[in-house]
């Protein structure tokens, strides 16, 4: 998997998995997979364990202009945000981050090292929501897979206790937990429509309330769902 110290890039990785056509992000074509699956693993929930920390390496903390999130985080913590301008799809967007200057650590400036809490919780970005939702592309096979997935190398990932490993577990999903992923994935629509990308999720998004209460008795129609 890849690292990614300016999440905007993961971001545009998300987009490329549920983009319905190909869009052009630093001169080079994007195209999407030609097939695009619902893992069973998705309908899951997980833990936040206390004292771990390990998905919060220092990477850039980025709120694109005309999201809720960016309304949210300038009017109640400015601190550390730098305007720049991405492009996507031939369409420039202004987004505020934090790029983490002066911030000589390992982990994000925002984490408790104490408690492995985030301090910002309530005003943090997207991409930190959205983690622990995997949106893989498969390029030789020119498919990619929607799942819920702890780390492939979180044995190896650092955590505030001074050790490796993280601890967080998937878990049987609630209604909450389903709700949360619906409002994210609308979320990251969102962001698309910001570059005038349409996506699928607004099939997988019905998808998920149709089937809202089979999912949460953990009753999945299929195991593997194709969209197109």
């Amino acid at each position: 998997m890849p690292r990614y110290f300016d999440s905007f890039d993961k971001i545009v990785s998300y987009i490329q998995v549920v983009a319905k056509d190909s869009f052009e992000f630093n001169s080079e074509v994007i195209k999407p997979p030609k097939r695009l699956f619902i893992s069973k693993t998705f309908f899951r929930d997980f833990n936040c364990v206390e004292k771990c920390g390990a998905c919060c390496p220092k990477f850039s903390l980025d709120y694109l202009n005309g999201t809720d999130r960016a309304e949210l985080r300038l009017n109640k913590n400015s601190n550390n945000l730098e305007e720049r301008i991405v492009k996507l799809n031939g369409k420039e967007v202004k987004i505020y981050s934090d790029m983490q200057k002066g911030n000589d650590d390992f982990f994000c400036r925002h984490l408790d090292k104490e408690t492995g809490r985030c301090k910002i919780h309530g005003i943090h970005p997207f991409s930190c929501d959205f983690e622990i939702r995997k949106l893989l592309f498969f390029p030789s096979k020119n498919r990619a897979l929607i799942m819920k997935k702890t780390f492939p190398r979180g044995w190896a990932m650092k955590n505030v206790r001074g050790t490796k490993g993280v601890f967080c577990k998937l878990i049987k999903s609630s209604k909450e937990s389903i709700n949360k992923d619906i409002e994210l994935l609308k979320e990251l629509d969102k962001i698309a429509s910001l570059f005038n990308i349409e996506t699928w999720i607004p099939k997988i998004v019905n998808l998920l309330e149709v089937n809202i209460e089979h999912i949460q008795r953990g009753r999945v129609p299929i195991s593997k769902i194709l969209i197109h």
